[in-house]
């Protein structure tokens, strides 16, 4: 081991005096601590300068290879400087650059990312409410060093790894801009020539109910399903596919038993986005919802489809202009009511359903995978930068 001051030809602060008034639309770019994500650059809100003001602060020009590290907020995530910001500038965040014959800049980077690196920083930090990371500090962080080319392959695999899981964000990415999509779209058909889509008022096509009982303290490991209201907007997504809440036998006397094809809204919540989110029910378990639930039991409609609808831009600005309340948020069946709801024949409905459904689905298992393969990456750098797996070069 040995500290990072003898690794590397300067550890320095980037541009830390104002620069507001250097904005320009075009110039040199310069990155801030939102750029920087674990082991990348995001220039996707990137700010550029005048070269004028940039030349009064040449020292502080970045190289590719530097590594950036963000001093508050979230101190100590680093990322590596691609080539493409050779002699760009940063703001405030630290910058380090590795002596080339002795650290590797992606090792390096992935050392400060690693629970090793993470513990380092977080029992370092000075300031108050804002917590933040100095040059000084960061000097005398301890690197395990093995020999560079196994610092390189070990940079190697670790990006093998960042890959797959870019990979699946981006399928992640592309299966939530589908569904997105196809929720702005639905309540257009209804405007299209010759459509068979109707037009009905909540109340029109079902009746409503309240939810009972369950409190907190009733809530067991193991017993009766239930759905409790703040479940709808935590655990739930358009609808209910496993149980989190469970309440003895004594409970369910006192809670409100639910259906196949209802649809449970929040009635109460911290903010609007939380307040009527809805789920649809479709299993043939028997289950129960507590007070603050409201449900919606339809006659001649899907629920599902129903669901997908008033989560929908179309449906959420609706019950939007109900809530009610400033800490807490309420809604009441009475302001649901109203809700209008544009709706085609049942056999269409469910086999939208079952496409968004399958969007639906896909999105959960992507999120799964990429779950998996970010445990599977902070546990392999753990193993890899402590030398507990050594990597033949």
């Amino acid at each position: 081991m040995r500290p990072l001051s003898e690794l590397a030809d300067k550890i320095m602060v980037g541009i830390a005096s104002a620069a507001t008034h250097a904005y320009r639309d075009f110039g040199v770019p310069m990155l801030r601590n939102q750029n920087i994500r674990e082991g990348k650059v995001d220039d996707s809100s990137l700010l550029f300068i005048d070269p004028k003001y940039e030349e009064t602060h040449k020292n502080k020009r970045l190289k590719a290879g530097d590594v950036l590290t963000v001093r508050t907020g979230y101190p100590g995530l680093s990322a590596v400087v691609p080539k493409k910001y050779e002699n760009a500038q940063c703001f405030t965040s630290l910058i380090t650059r590795p002596k080339k014959d002795l650290l590797d800049a992606d090792y390096l980077c992935a050392f400060i990312n690693s629970p090793i690196g993470k513990r380092f920083i977080l029992g370092a930090e000075a300031g108050g409410a804002q917590k933040n990371v100095n040059a000084g500090t960061l000097e005398t962080l301890e690197v395990l060093l093995p020999p560079l080319e196994e610092q390189k392959k070990i940079a190697e695999i670790l990006s093998t790894w960042d890959r797959a899981i870019e990979n699946v964000k981006n399928l992640l990415n592309e299966n939530e801009r589908l569904m997105n999509g196809a929720l702005q779209i639905i309540p257009n058909f209804s405007n299209k020539p010759n459509n068979r889509w109707t037009l009905s008022l909540l109340h029109e096509l079902g009746h409503f109910s309240k939810g009972k009982g369950i409190a907190k303290d009733e809530i067991v490991e193991s017993g009766s399903p239930c759905i409790r209201y703040a479940d709808i907007y935590t655990k739930h997504h358009y609808v209910v596919k496993n149980f989190s809440s469970f309440i003895s036998r004594e409970s369910c006397e006192n809670a409100k038993r639910i259906h196949k094809n209802d649809l449970l809204f929040a009635g109460s919540g911290e903010t609007l986005e939380e307040i009527g989110k809805s789920v649809a029910f479709i299993g043939d378990e028997v289950a129960y919802t507590g007070g603050d639930t409201i449900v919606f039991s339809p006659l001649e409609i899907d629920a599902v489809f129903l669901s997908f609808l008033l989560n929908s831009p179309y449906g959420r600005r609706q019950i939007h202009t109900r809530g009610q309340g400033h800490t807490v948020v309420h809604v009441y069946s009475s302001d649901l009511e109203s809700i209008e709801v544009i709706y085609p024949r049942i056999d269409e409905q469910k086999k939208i359903s079952t496409a968004l459904l399958a969007i639906d689905k896909t999105i959960e298992k992507l999120n799964q995978v990429k779950s998996l393969l970010v445990l599977q990456k902070r546990a392999l750098v753990q193993k890899l930068v402590t030398g507990t797996i050594r990597v033949k070069v």
